[in-house]
């Protein structure tokens, strides 16, 4: 492979390079990412790490701050000039490093800083985001504005860029093209026929659905009145016509960024970074009426609770309780497929959504990870080490005579029955079992 070429995302494990003149840490993090399904390059120096980068460019840089034979921004920024390495993810290490460090370790090309002690597992929880973001569809950037050669001209920036782009010259279809085309952003002009560009986004911001869509109103007004105007409409920014490529691909970046990270803030759970309890239901809702439509595939759903939970909290205490419940989270990510369903229903509650898998099938992967998570040691704060079980219910989906509500309840019956029958096992729901669909 030619340097610097990078392969298909998907076709391959992810391939990171590692650079850190600490080899303990080099080793603790090899072998976790290894775990992880990943192939790692470990090198202890400035020099073997440009070598790294010259044989090809990797999907993820980790690198320490500073190592033997200077800084390492300059070998972020190569990385960066290489093809393909603009998408590579660059995570930066370091302990003790002073605030206007980690800024420059950010400015030079980093996606993230992580001090020294690294908690390991949600450092690769970060990776593993950070990777799917950069690996994911091309963000969809909505134009609105009734002059063809002004989407023309944002297209001509935006999508060698990366970005998926529709212009929309009809403002009286704006809310159906929103709906069907789901962009990740809006760039809104504001002289519109019939409409101002300011009266369509109040009205977005009125639907609780677009409320977090982010939108770059453009204007060639230049007036301190017209920026005051673009907020208080709940617009995100404000930019002059004609605008300067470098400013436009800044600014979208740079909401869609922030965008991403208020989205995951309100489906993700703090603590596992689970899908909440609401963002789960909402996945499983859609996948239902799938299922209702093309009931071909097979689904089962899990539920799954930490076996005498509440004794691992009065025991060991709270934060300790925290990282079992971490633990869990991990363990279900690393074992289950990357087109599944993980949330954490609250508390001790976890549910999984497995897709094209069958009843039969998931009971014996759920078997699996109840009897690998019996053998994980946890250790209080003072090192005293102690195991944790779960039990869980599997139910199949039965099309034509269940919904969400009664597939859900089929699977809290068999994970009732689990904890019934003694704890620390997995229970399949009987089928037929379960009220016909209203």
């Amino acid at each position: 492979m030619p340097p610097g070429e990078t392969r298909p995302a998907g076709t391959r494990p992810a391939d990171v390079v590692v650079l850190d003149d600490d080899s303990a840490f080099r080793g603790a993090l090899a072998v976790s990412l290894s775990r992880d399904g990943m192939t790692v390059r470990a090198c202890d120096s400035l020099a073997a790490a440009h070598a790294a980068l010259s044989e090809r460019a990797p999907d993820i840089l980790v690198t320490a701050l500073t190592v033997s034979g200077g800084a390492a921004a300059p070998l972020i920024e190569a990385l960066r000039d290489l093809p393909g390495g603009e998408r590579a993810v660059v995570a930066v290490v370091s302990s003790g490093a002073g605030f206007l460090d980690k800024v420059d370790a950010i400015t030079s090309g980093a996606d993230f800083f992580a001090d020294k002690p690294v908690e390991l597992d949600a450092f690769l929880e970060r990776l593993r985001a950070a990777l799917k973001r950069a690996g994911g569809e091309a963000p969809r950037i909505l134009s609105v504005d009734d002059d063809p050669d002004q989407n023309l001209v944002l297209r001509s920036i935006l999508e060698p860029a990366g970005y998926e782009v529709r212009g929309l010259g009809d403002p009286g279809r704006l809310e159906s093209e929103v709906i069907t085309f789901r962009p990740d952003l809006i760039l809104m002009d504001v002289n519109l026929p019939r409409v101002s560009g300011y009266d369509l986004v109040r009205y977005l911001r009125h639907d609780e659905r677009f409320a977090t869509l982010p939108v770059v109103f453009l204007t060639v007004e230049r007036r301190e009145q017209e920026r005051i105007a673009a907020l208080r409409a709940g617009g995100d920014d404000h930019l002059v016509k004609p605008v300067a490529p470098a400013l436009l691909l800044s600014a979208v970046a740079a909401r869609l960024e922030r965008a991403r990270f208020l989205k995951s803030l309100l489906v993700r759970d703090g603590l596992t970074g689970l899908l909440t309890h609401t963002a789960f239901l909402e996945r499983a809702r859609s996948v239902v009426s799938t299922a209702h439509r093309a009931p071909a595939r097979p689904l089962a759903l899990v539920a799954i609770d930490l076996d005498h939970f509440k004794a691992v909290n009065d025991t060991w205490g709270h934060p300790v309780g925290d990282r079992v419940l971490a633990s869990l989270g991990v363990l279900l990510r690393r074992r289950v497929r990357a087109s599944d369903t993980i949330g954490r229903l609250g508390g001790e509650e976890f549910a999984l959504l497995l897709e094209d898998l069958g009843a039969d099938d998931a009971f014996r992967l759920v078997e699996r990870l109840r009897e690998e998570f019996a053998t994980v040691r946890h250790r209080s704060v003072e090192g005293q080490v102690f195991h944790v079980g779960f039990s869980a219910g599997v139910a199949g989906f039965e099309a034509g005579r269940m919904n969400l509500e009664s597939w859900r309840q089929a699977a809290d019956d068999a994970l009732y029955a689990a904890k019934a029958a003694g704890r620390g096992r997995v229970v399949l729901a009987e089928t037929g079992s379960v009220s016909k669909t209203p």
